[in-house]
């Protein structure tokens, strides 16, 4: 390949990169929520579902819209739903216990701590018991308040 000697378009380049996938097709409508946070699901792995701290379960993004699924047997729907796949994301915090939560993320945890699926809303340094982290979606960026945070999902959405 030749080395450029003008400008080139970046068209192809945008600020947070936003995917569609389709969604799981259940037989109750799979609702996904625009801000939420959405996995690929552990059978069907190229169907995005609602997030949950499942093994198997691959972070998906944060959907940038509000869809509902198709209904019917268990598999891939024909409804997709865009997620962003890049960027930092504003969500909120395990809070079970407070302080001594060993979710909890805390305004001491230094920032490119890992996070952790909890819920399709909440992150936590651990995916909801306090042990078991089977879902990583992001890193600290920064510490608003015991609800809430700022996480990179950088590296982390597929």
């Amino acid at each position: 390949m030749t080395a450029i000697t003008s400008n080139y378009h970046l068209s192809a380049w945008q600020d947070g990169i936003i995917v569609s996938n389709p969604i799981l097709q259940d037989t109750t409508a799979v609702e996904i929520y625009q801000g939420s946070l959405a996995n690929f699901d552990a059978t069907n792995k190229t169907a995005v579902k609602n997030a949950t701290n499942t093994n198997g379960e691959i972070f998906a993004g944060v959907p940038f819209e509000r869809k509902t699924g198709d209904v019917g047997a268990a598999g891939v729907g024909s409804t997709e739903v865009r997620n962003r796949k890049k960027g930092i994301v504003r969500v909120k915090t395990a809070s079970g216990a407070g302080a001594n939560d060993p979710d909890a993320v805390g305004a001491t945890d230094a920032p490119g701590t890992v996070l952790y699926i909890v819920d399709n809303i909440s992150v936590g340094k651990s995916g909801g018991d306090g042990s078991t982290c089977y879902v990583q979606c992001g890193e600290l960026v920064k510490y608003v308040s015991a609800d809430e945070v700022y996480m990179k999902i950088d590296g982390y959405a597929k």
